[in-house]
């Protein structure tokens, strides 16, 4: 469990910017049992090295916990603050440019408002290959919200904004109709996804057949508050999905 780089940008801030009109610092095969971790090697970063065209899957173990969450005044928390606040309601507190928005209560599926303790308990690993229909990628996440709602979006942000993103899309087709998965009962979560080469609408820009050619994408998992997806979006809203933990591939 890692926070997430304060040089996130998620699909959070375009919920808020798009659909509506931090100060703490933070974003079945391939097989994630045999897949071979390649973290980067000597530069500290948490990010997994990557080689595009390597033949076995490239699996990430750092998973990072997107800091938009805190208390009811707008201030952050973070893992850090379980000692004190572990039993505080949470709110979603800002976009995923760090902006402040709300606060929004966020609720679990049960209709409770879930808490620090509840909420920032992730592990999980990621593993990406490229294969001749596309970007095979599969994620399993423990510590999810029993029964919640996720889905999973690649973020490619761009090395020298405006704008801060070259393209923004859900996992497997464009539609966001393969991106979901639902938590079970003992929080526990997992998808497997190809998204083929071809054009984002959400943040538009053209998705590569193989993106571990990119110089770095995100696997970003959002939680969705009201406990339903929005096809090629989000959310409606900043209320209604919060950017919950990322997996970093940068070459």
């Amino acid at each position: 469990m890692q926070r997430y780089p304060v040089v996130f940008l998620g699909i959070g801030a375009f919920v808020a910017v798009v659909v509506a009109g931090c100060s703490s610092p933070s974003p079945a095969a391939p097989d994630l049992a045999t897949a071979p971790p390649q973290l980067a090697a000597s530069s500290g970063s948490s990010s997994t090295a990557i080689a595009a065209h390597e033949a076995a899957p490239v699996r990430n173990d750092a998973l990072h916990i997107i800091p938009e969450y805190g208390r009811s005044n707008g201030t952050h928390l973070s893992p850090a603050d379980l000692a004190t606040d572990a039993n505080t309601p949470l709110y979603r507190v800002a976009n995923g440019a760090g902006a402040p928005i709300g606060p929004f209560p966020i609720f679990a599926p049960d209709g409770h408002q879930l808490t620090l303790k509840e909420y920032v308990n992730l592990s999980g690993s990621a593993a990406v290959k490229c294969i001749n229909e596309g970007t095979h990628a599969v994620i399993h996440v423990s510590g999810l919200i029993p029964y919640g709602v996720y889905t999973l979006w690649y973020v490619v942000p761009n090395a020298a904004p405006p704008p801060l993103f070259l393209m923004v899309g859900p996992a497997g087709t464009d539609d966001g109709s393969q991106n979901r998965f639902d938590a079970s009962a003992s929080g526990e979560g997992e998808l497997s996804t190809i998204t083929p080469a071809g054009h984002f609408v959400f943040i538009p820009g053209n998705f590569p057949s193989c993106a571990l050619t990119l110089r770095e994408f995100h696997l970003v998992g959002a939680y969705h508050i009201d406990q339903r997806t929005w096809g090629p979006n989000p959310g409606n809203g900043g209320g209604t999905v919060i950017d919950s933990f990322a997996f970093i591939y940068r070459q």
